[in-house]
């Protein structure tokens, strides 16, 4: 239900017809009345924003984009996963943490960009900033680099078709990745798949019918890709030069299991 209310103007006469004169009368909308009709607007808003296809599909595919700290971005089924508003807690947190790395133009590695939400936010955020970002699926690229285009922020990331988990091996990245990985970055920033294959069952359907699994599942157990994360941000030439802050999504069960074997890291969770 969608609650109406308007100011409302009435117009009469008084009076013997040769002395006709018009009184208005003006009417705000009551406060009591103007808090029902924003909390039901809100309901509505937010009711609109969940409704699905009657296959279940998310409705940001079905419109083509998705709100992300303020950005619009494409998105895509199969493609690449749905911006989570909760994902943004992240990008709050990398901005806290750059506020104690003095540097001019910071350097940010994105590790699986998908959409490319979070480095675009944070682009968007820190002007003077340059990223890398990584993707094993050739199709978030596609899209990763379309939202860079529309925000013009091309010139300000390039972004490699690269596996994240092999990072650590020099013989399994492209020379032109290699150079940038070299020259150190003042954060590294990372949503990973942290779903299980048996924690998928725990998953809404619409997910699991329409969001690439890819972006969501990692075969190898709850810490594969954390593992192989930290593997690689470990490496020397990584840390020699710079601060590095590190910080990733967690899945909540595993957080405080994944801090205690990896704060060696310098990884915030």
């Amino acid at each position: 239900m969608i609650l109406l209310y308007s100011q409302v103007s009435l117009r009469f006469s008084t009076g013997k017809p040769d002395r006709t004169r018009e009184h208005t009368f003006h009417n705000e909308e009551p406060e009591k009345f103007k808090a029902l009709r924003k909390r039901e607007e809100k309901f509505q808003a937010k009711k609109c924003t969940s409704v699905r296809h009657e296959d279940d599909m998310p409705v940001a595919y079905l419109r083509g984009t998705q709100e992300f700290d303020g950005l619009s971005l494409f998105v895509e089924k199969q493609s690449v996963i749905v911006p989570r508003k909760a994902t943004e807690t992240l990008v709050h947190a990398c901005m806290n943490a750059l506020r104690d790395v003095v540097v001019d133009r910071p350097r940010i590695l994105d590790l699986g960009t998908g959409s490319g939400n979070i480095i675009l936010a944070l682009l968007n955020r820190l002007p003077a900033a340059f990223g890398v970002a990584l993707d094993l699926s050739t199709d978030a690229l596609r899209i990763a680099s379309s939202n860079a285009d529309s925000l013009q922020m091309s010139d300000r990331c390039s972004f490699h078709e690269a596996d994240f988990a092999q990072l650590h091996k020099s013989d399994k990245i492209p020379s032109e990745l290699r150079n940038e990985l070299r020259r150190g970055f003042d954060l590294i920033v990372c949503n990973p798949p942290y779903y299980s294959t048996k924690d998928q069952l725990h998953m809404s359907t619409s997910s699991r019918k329409h969001e690439p699994r890819m972006g969501l599942i990692t075969d190898g157990g709850s810490y594969k890709c954390y593992e192989d994360i930290c593997r690689y941000v470990k490496q020397p030439v990584l840390l020699e030069d710079t601060p590095t802050c590190k910080f990733f999504s967690l899945n909540p069960q595993y957080s405080s299991t994944f801090t205690g074997r990896y704060e060696s890291a310098g990884t915030r969770a």
